[in-house]
């Protein structure tokens, strides 16, 4: 009788491993279809869908296993010095829902933990390409898309209820065991990483793009021209672009219109290089050039300018380029009376951020508001990977030069958002333009699972009286690349703005196309704006807390 009993025991794992292997990816079940999800041996984590609803089922106790390993596991120490020590889901992960989208499977988890009375959630999420029981990841936020401390009741616990795609919509539920649902919200990563002229704000081009090309004719634009500020003055628009020679140094070129579409260029750059930060043995002293060459062979030099006209004054704020390390951000200013004719009495270049320690520490992409906010001036840069805002009394900036400890700092921020085209890092593209709903901010921005999609640009508004503070944000971007001139050049796939103006009520934006040329693309101011104010800061995100419900 031992004997038999020992052979039914051998038979019947025998059969548990055969059915392991054979086991399908998706099962029926009463209730729905059930998508097994492997944890370890002692876990299987589900979704049942049904009704266009998915509900998570951990399932205990069961040894159903596809694999020794997870598919998807918690992140552990990070050793880029870019992020924080430690990735936010560090301490484990569990699936939230399974959504089966062109792009492959993309996975909703949480890493959550209790602490006392608190529950901790951060929210991630995961693409895998899907090939049988074999699921690779593809994609993975680096950044929580969402992070909350919920303090509950004594004796109370949290649980996840149900995961819903519908639309571009996430919706997430979870349940407390004192029969409160909480509720959220947010946008599909994959569905919002282009233009929706339709619906959403957005830009056209300008048939004539490019508007500015390089010319062969001058030495020091013969390569590339590229990333223009923009201004108004005396009805005419003023362009300075970033041009690139043969010996490698950048410089800022001029060019004028009176309809925006059209420009003349001037011969001779309006500003060169002024300072060591700049490139290797720089001629400070020379104004002109009708030749100019970097000493050795590289490219350092002025790069991607944002130019403010404020009390009387042309300021330039600049990404300055010494050719090794990171670029700074860099001011200079003049005369506004000078620009007409090209003639702009420069003051000395000022390096406004701290040198950088290692890579993603430099501060660059600085931008002034052109007006004074409680009577500070108010400038705009970045600190890998958010838009950082500091203020200023005086734009007089020789207290940097003289005391080295002084830099702009990120006093307030403006943030990535990791589930939307504007995941990666955001920048100021031109400096806000003040508008009856508030202050107009044209900003540029690389998506995190777009990585090759290139630079994008996209627009907010922000509060009059607190330009730190954000009203609206386009859910999708308003430009990406699609025609030659963003598709092919130096860097391929790239729009990237640096100036927009308003004239006769439209809005021009300037940008450069894959670093080598100059485009404009416009839009009705109002229709703009209107379709702007449509899309609110957070894009679909609950503001503060998770809406609370009885259940």
């Amino acid at each position: 009788m031992a004997k038999k009993a020992a052979k039914k025991t051998v038979k019947k794992k025998v059969a548990r491993k055969a059915t392991k292997k054979k086991a399908p990816l998706i099962k029926k079940s009463a209730h729905g279809t059930l998508y097994l999800w492997r944890k370890n041996k002692k876990e299987a984590i589900g979704l049942i869908s049904q009704g266009g609803a998915a509900y998570p089922a951990l399932q205990r106790r069961r040894k159903t296993v596809y694999g020794t390993e997870p598919a998807l596991k918690a992140r552990g120490q990070d050793f880029d010095p870019n992020r924080p020590r430690f990735f936010f889901d560090h301490r484990g992960v569990e699936v939230l829902g399974i959504f089966d989208i062109p792009e492959g499977a993309l996975v909703v988890y949480q890493s959550a933990y209790h602490e006392m009375n608190t529950h901790h959630i951060s929210l991630g999420a995961a693409l895998f390409a899907v090939d049988g029981l074999s699921w690779r990841e593809t994609w993975r936020t680096e950044l929580p898309i969402w992070q909350e401390d919920l303090h509950c009741p004594k004796g109370e616990h949290i649980v996840p209820h149900s995961a819903i795609l519908k639309g571009d919509t996430i919706h997430l539920e979870w349940q407390s065991s004192k029969g409160i649902t909480y509720a959220f919200d947010f946008p599909q990563p994959f569905t919002n990483l282009y233009p929706d002229p339709m619906s959403g704000a957005s830009l056209t081009r300008f048939d004539g793009n490019p508007i500015i090309t390089a010319n062969p004719a001058h030495d020091w634009e013969a390569i590339a021209t590229m990333n223009p500020a923009a201004i108004i003055f005396d009805g005419n628009i003023h362009l300075f672009y970033r041009a690139l020679g043969h010996g490698g140094r950048s410089v800022f070129g001029h060019a004028v219109s009176n309809d925006g579409f059209h420009f003349t260029c001037f011969t001779d750059p309006a500003y060169i290089p002024g300072t060591n930060a700049e490139g290797y043995r720089v001629m400070r002293k020379k104004k002109r050039a009708t030749e100019l060459r970097c000493p050795v062979w590289g490219v350092d030099g002025a790069e991607d300018p944002r130019a403010t006209v404020l009390e009387g004054q042309l300021h330039i704020l600049y990404a300055a380029f010494n050719g090794y390390e990171q670029a700074r951000a860099a001011h200079i200013s003049a005369p506004i009376d000078g620009v007409a004719e090209n003639a702009l009495d420069w003051c000395n270049p000022t390096l406004l951020t701290a040198p950088p320690t290692h890579w993603g520490t430099g501060g660059k992409n600085a931008a002034l508001l052109p007006a004074k906010i409680d009577g500070m001036y108010v400038i705009f840069h970045r600190i890998w990977p958010d838009i950082c805002i500091d203020y200023t009394t005086s734009l007089d900036f020789s207290e940097y030069r003289k005391n080295q400890k002084r830099w702009l700092e990120p006093r307030k921020r403006i943030k990535v958002r990791p589930a939307h085209w504007d995941s990666g890092k955001v920048l100021v593209g031109a400096p806000p333009i003040e508008t009856p709903d508030g202050w107009l901010l044209i900003y540029n921005a690389v998506s995190h699972q777009h990585n090759g999609g290139g630079y994008k640009i996209g627009a907010m508004i922000l509060d009059r009286q607190d330009p730190s503070r954000v009203l609206y944000r386009s859910r999708r971007p308003i430009l990406t690349s699609q025609m030659w001139y963003e598709e092919t050049g130096l860097t391929p796939r790239v729009t990237y703005a640096c100036g927009a103006v308003i004239k006769d009520g439209t809005l021009f934006v300037y940008y450069g196309g894959a670093d080598t040329y100059v485009n404009v693309a416009t839009a009705p101011l109002t229709d703009f704006m209107k379709k702007l104010k449509q899309d609110p800061h957070e894009a679909g995100f609950k503001q503060a807390r998770m809406a609370s419900r009885k259940a």
